[in-house]
């Protein structure tokens, strides 16, 4: 249809050019120009109206022609929707489901059957084309295949290598010396003075220590928040020269530190409270 609009429009391109050149041929024959012979003029005028009336009767019937064309490509068209549809509605025949551009096809040719008669020659500039929706399924289809190929391919396609710069290949250096200062940082060593001294401040003579010392052959002492159970135990060795099976510890609701020191069975608690002077 767009090739029979294309010939129709060179054909009266074609009417127009020829006949203003036969009217410039008329003009040239009689020798003298329409301005100086109006007689030769109005001749001449005639003439190209003779020849454009029976050029338009030759563009009616073009035109003539092209409609009945159109209609008998309608009344085809019409045929094969109504065969299409009759096939889709019957249940025996197994219609397989069209493609993207059969629909298209389908679409257009349904727009054409049921738009009214077009013109043949139209003077109006083309509409601009609307974009097409397109459906949420096969969008949602596009956007999960997307995905689906960038999960396969993964994020170690880019991968950036060492640059060498040098033909030898070195093992890294790991020897890490001591410091050897030539002169002291500090005149004297630093005191610790979380010594055996520090750590067992005094014992406990309560009434609850006592029965400690009595039933369970277990000193009390009050020792520094700091000191652990080996140190404890170091100490009590140290100041009364006593070995210590356990050690127990706890920290009091006033913040002192109270450690519960039972003796090896080799020693009597009685004796060491004695010999400290705890009672």
């Amino acid at each position: 249809m767009s090739s029979q609009f294309q010939k129709s429009e060179a054909d009266l391109d074609y009417i127009e050019r020829r006949l203003k050149l036969d009217f410039i041929n008329s003009t040239a024959e009689n020798g003298s120009s329409a301005e100086e012979n109006p007689a030769v003029m109005l001749e001449n005028l005639k003439a190209v109206k003779a020849k454009y009336s029976l050029l338009c009767s030759e563009v009616k019937e073009i035109t003539n022609a092209q409609k009945e064309s159109m209609d008998s490509i309608r009344t085809s068209l019409s045929g094969i929707m109504e065969v299409i549809k009759q096939c889709q509605q019957t249940s025996d025949l197994e219609v397989s489901s069209l493609t993207e551009l059969e629909q298209e096809a389908a679409a257009l040719l349904g727009a054409a059957v049921s738009s009214p008669e077009t013109e043949v020659l139209s003077t109006e500039a083309p509409q601009a084309q609307q974009p097409q929706t397109v459906p949420a399924k096969t969008e949602a289809k596009s956007k999960a295949l997307k995905a689906k190929k960038a999960v396969l391919k993964g994020v170690h396609s880019h991968k950036k290598k060492k640059i060498r710069t040098s033909p030898t290949f070195r093992r890294p250096k790991t020897l890490r010396l001591r410091r050897q200062p030539k002169y002291p940082r500090k005149s004297a060593p630093r005191r610790n003075k979380l010594d055996h001294y520090a750590i067992i401040k005094f014992p406990l003579t309560t009434e609850s220590a006592m029965k400690k010392i009595e039933d369970n052959n277990t000193l009390v002492f009050i020792v520094d928040v700091k000191a652990n159970k080996h140190q404890i135990k170091h100490a009590v060795k140290k100041l009364y020269d006593i070995d210590v099976a356990k050690v127990n510890t706890l920290i009091r609701p006033d913040g002192e530190k109270k450690a519960y020191v039972r003796l090896a069975p080799d020693y009597d608690a009685l004796d060491v409270a004695n010999k400290i002077g705890i009672i």
